[in-house]
């Protein structure tokens, strides 16, 4: 399920050009731009599938058999809500690795909502779970009310609230983190300093307004 928000770059005629030659491909074009936390949840109500995994436009896969090795852990261990794996952080287009996550320890094993909460990342590049979004979707919807351009924090905390998930060893995604350009932005480059950190903070208030001592932030 491809959700395009409104892109103004091209991104329209490469979703029809990959949809007429693959029947499987479902899209939406947003007539006006609907913002990040918006535009992934209409894009998770639209999913059907019995899994779910995020693609978003600053990331890449690397392993040709990622989606395979997750999906078969996810049916060999019910008991688990979902399954990540490492990721590679670099830099525009870089091939090199900056730098891992999450780290090492945490990998091959269990991780709880606890874990993430004691300051353990857990990120959520490519990961996949198991699709709940119909029968939990006042749950799933409380994301773009939190924050309008911070999803990747609430997904951790919701995700976790609804199971225990395992994080594999294997490294099969790239997040590539935007150096600022003339042509191309992100939250990161956009936001300096002390705004970042403020919206992260409003996040953070408006989870806590919500869940108030259920969640110790």
């Amino acid at each position: 399920m491809i959700s395009d928000d409104a892109s103004q770059d091209g991104t329209k005629a490469i979703v029809r050009e990959y949809a007429e030659k693959y029947d499987n491909i479902r899209y939406v074009f947003n007539e006006r731009n609907l913002g990040l936390t918006k535009n992934v949840f209409q894009a998770k109500t639209l999913c059907r599938g019995k899994y779910m995994v995020q693609l978003s436009g600053d990331d890449y896969w690397i392993d040709e058999r990622k989606l395979q090795k997750q999906v078969d852990f996810l049916e060999a261990h019910p008991a688990y809500f979902g399954v990540a794996t490492r990721l590679e952080c670099r830099t525009n287009d870089s091939q090199t690795a900056d730098f891992l996550l999450p780290e090492a320890e945490v990998c091959g094993r269990t991780f709880s909502l606890a874990d993430f909460l004691s300051g353990t990342n857990f990120p959520t590049n490519g990961f996949l779970y198991r699709n709940q979004i119909q029968e939990k979707y006042d749950f799933f919807s409380l994301m773009p009310g939190f924050s309008q351009y911070i999803d990747d924090e609430t997904d951790c905390i919701l995700y976790l609230m609804l199971g225990d998930v395992y994080i594999m060893p294997d490294v099969t995604v790239a997040y590539r983190r935007q150096i600022e350009s003339d042509t191309s932005h992100n939250f990161n480059s956009i936001n300096k300093g002390m705004d970042k950190l403020r919206k992260h903070i409003d996040l953070l208030n408006s989870i806590h307004d919500y869940f108030g001592d259920e969640i110790d932030l």
